[in-house]
């Protein structure tokens, strides 16, 4: 087992004429993972191997992930000062070693990195499943256990189709009551494109309220959520400081579990971790109040 070694910090400035695509297929062949703009999901761009053995076909792509990309539609997963310091593959098994500068990643861009790295590398002739290392210590998930080998399969959003198409879903929401002190259950079916993965249009349905005097939004007016990513039963909602505007007669567990028992509904998700970007302003509750990991709570539930 040889372990090479390479850097894949920020490579030169390059700007390369690539034609996005959502869906592998015969032209395409392979595809690299990019995050795209917003940092919600992940890119396919159609991309041509030079190298031929899986060894250095691994270093290729590490590179290609680590580039700076000038793109309105898409940016590279692997940011500046984030470095894989080396690999090993074995039998089929790869390993992937970082640098401590892994241990900065919020949990959205995390989760990100992981998905847009496996599903790329999990292409190649060879791999079949890749581990991370932070050091010299595989990485370890937000219960301190170990997250071990991935494959394309660990990761549950289908990050981008070839083609919109709709679908319906029955939904069962968590709504505040007007006085704000409690949640009920409304059960509504949402019509929403495949390209829209359905734990966004869950959050999509809670930001309305529903056509009665008697419930209402449990997320503030104007709240914007920045990213929903899914990865392994968690749910990662990112939300800007909006989400810590409540009226106040609202309990702010009422929004949390809004969210959290809404979203736990789904087969996909087992667990909420929401995240709100606001380290400087002061809002009527501080994030240290709010960011954190829920799972469903029925409690407040009438």
């Amino acid at each position: 087992m040889k372990r090479k070694l390479l850097s894949v910090g920020l490579i030169l400035l390059l700007l390369f004429n690539l034609t996005s695509c959502k869906e592998k297929n015969e032209d395409s062949g392979f595809l690299l993972y990019y995050f795209n703009n917003e940092g919600t999901g992940l890119t396919g761009i159609s991309y041509s191997l030079t190298e031929k053995t899986a060894t250095d076909q691994i270093g290729e792509v590490v590179e290609k992930l680590s580039e700076e990309v000038v793109d309105v539609d898409y940016h590279n997963p692997i940011s500046e000062g984030i470095e894989v310091t080396s690999y090993d593959l074995n039998e089929g098994a790869l390993i992937l070693y970082f640098n401590d500068e892994y241990k900065t990643l919020t949990d959205t861009n995390e989760a990100l990195l992981r998905a847009a790295v496996v599903k790329t590398l999990i292409q190649i002739e060879g791999v079949d499943n890749v581990t991370f290392y932070v050091g010299d210590f595989p990485l370890l998930d937000q219960n301190e256990a170990a997250i071990g080998a991935m494959t394309e399969e660990s990761f549950l959003n289908d990050y981008g189709k070839a083609q919109s198409q709709s679908e319906s879903e029955v939904l069962l929401l968590y709504y505040a009551t007007s006085d704000g002190n409690n949640l009920r259950t409304v059960s509504r079916t949402a019509h929403y494109s495949t390209t829209i993965p359905l734990e966004q249009v869950v959050l999509n349905c809670l930001m309305e309220s529903p056509d009665t005097d008697k419930l209402m939004s449990a997320i503030p007016e104007g709240t914007k959520v920045l990213s929903v990513v899914i990865n392994e039963g968690t749910c990662y909602v990112t939300l800007d400081s909006g989400f810590l505007n409540l009226p106040e007669f609202e309990s702010r567990d009422v929004a949390i579990y809004s969210i959290v028992n809404s979203l736990c509904e789904l087969d996909t998700v087992s667990q909420v971790q929401i995240i709100v970007n606001n380290e400087s302003e002061a809002g009527l509750m501080g994030t240290d109040e709010v960011s954190g990991t829920y799972s469903a709570n029925y409690e407040l539930v009438l």
